[in-house]
């Protein structure tokens, strides 16, 4: 079973591009014979790339060396187990399709150039990459605090991203974040304890300053160090916009910094899906708030009575949802047809003949095998 997020653009100044799967066969890592990419550039012959091992079931490869914006790489992962049958699996029968243009794109699935530190002295910095927490559920994304606890008193971090040049009118930062902050306990007052936002520097030695989404910050840090900001709870991944416009010609550099005050607050800020778009981009399929195909979190996990799982659809699909158990025996289905486009949240009973275990919940779209869960089941 092969598990890859396509990635449908990327900025010519970011080529090469790392791309990664997970490949997981039956027998676990021993039954795999070789992992691979297929690749092809505007439509020539298919050239065979191996893959390189990132540890346990990641593999990653680099594609688009010598590209030139406006190409187009097709390309899809395979692998071939050491069965007798030498079965080959791939990522997608179809290819994914990457297009070289201006936007510049981080998923945060593979290697990319976000570095994070503290920014006051003797504060914290919790900054790290996640899979469980990322949107999609199981590719990558960046966590401010810690895992499975809350975060710490006295944080102060940034993750900084690279430097972007060439800002013009109708340029704009998009990007995915949910988070658990602390507030102020003070009825009324659009105050918070602990808050997070987004920061702008001109230049590579400029003075950094708050960045304004279009929607709003709602509160004010009441502490350290001060200033607008998000705070309190919102567990649903959601999308931010931020005009880059009145910093034309750049180059920038965006940040996004997390503060806390001397008590523990909550689960903290995951960020996901950072994307600098610029109007040279064509509009069609890479548009700032472009709707992508993407699968959720799947919950609660462990499950007993009743199952969930998150989808995203850009357009109207056959959606298939099964249970599979270690063997790839497809025991439930929990959801086969025609669905609309938009997000939305499947819910489905667990069959009381399904014995406790470990299973994999595993979501098909028009086909395509978009990714799959592990999932256990307790009775």
């Amino acid at each position: 079973m092969i598990t890859q997020w396509p990635l449908p653009t990327q900025a010519l100044e970011r080529m090469p591009q790392t791309l990664l799967a997970r490949v997981r066969d039956n027998l676990g890592p021993a039954g795999l014979d070789a992992v691979w990419c297929e690749v092809s550039v505007d439509g020539g012959s298919v050239q065979t790339v191996p893959a390189t091992s990132a540890g346990g079931d990641s593999f990653t490869v680099a594609v688009g060396a010598g590209a030139v914006r406006g190409s187009t790489i097709a390309y899809r992962f395979a692998a071939r187990d050491k069965a007798a049958a030498a079965n080959v699996g791939y990522s997608n029968a179809s290819f994914d399709t990457l297009r070289v243009g201006w936007d510049s794109v981080d998923d945060f699935w593979g290697p990319a150039p976000w570095t994070h530190a503290s920014v006051l002295t003797n504060h914290r910095d919790e900054w790290h990459p996640v899979d469980l927490d990322a949107f999609p559920s199981g590719s990558g994304a960046w966590h401010c605090g810690l895992d499975g606890l809350p975060y710490d008193p006295y944080l102060d971090a940034v993750l900084t991203g690279p430097l972007v040049s060439g800002i013009t009118a109708g340029c704009s930062l998009t990007f995915e974040h949910h988070f658990d902050l602390e507030l102020a306990s003070i009825p009324g007052e659009p105050l918070a304890n602990d808050g997070a936002r987004v920061e702008i520097q001109v230049g590579t030695t400029g003075t950094w300053n708050v960045a304004f989404p279009d929607s709003a910050y709602p509160y004010t840090l009441f502490d350290m160090p001060g200033g607008p900001c998000w705070s309190g709870t919102r567990n649903d991944w959601h999308q931010e916009r931020i005009d880059l416009s009145p910093y034309a010609p750049g180059p920038v550099r965006v940040r996004f910094r997390m503060s806390s005050d001397l008590f523990v607050g909550g689960g903290g800020w995951w960020i996901d899906q950072v994307r600098f778009h610029f109007p040279q981009q064509a509009t069609a399929g890479a548009g700032p708030n472009e709707v992508t195909l993407a699968l959720g979190a799947c919950w609660p996990n462990p499950a007993s009575g009743e199952l969930r799982q998150a989808l995203r659809l850009p357009r109207a699909a056959v959606v298939d949802w099964a249970l599979y158990d270690l063997a790839g025996r497809r025991v439930a289905v929990l959801h086969q047809g025609a669905l609309a486009p938009g997000s939305r949240e499947l819910t489905a009973s667990l069959p009381r003949t399904i014995a406790g275990g470990l299973y994999f919940s595993r979501v098909r779209v028009d086909g395509r095998a978009l990714g799959a869960r592990r999932v256990a089941i307790v009775r």
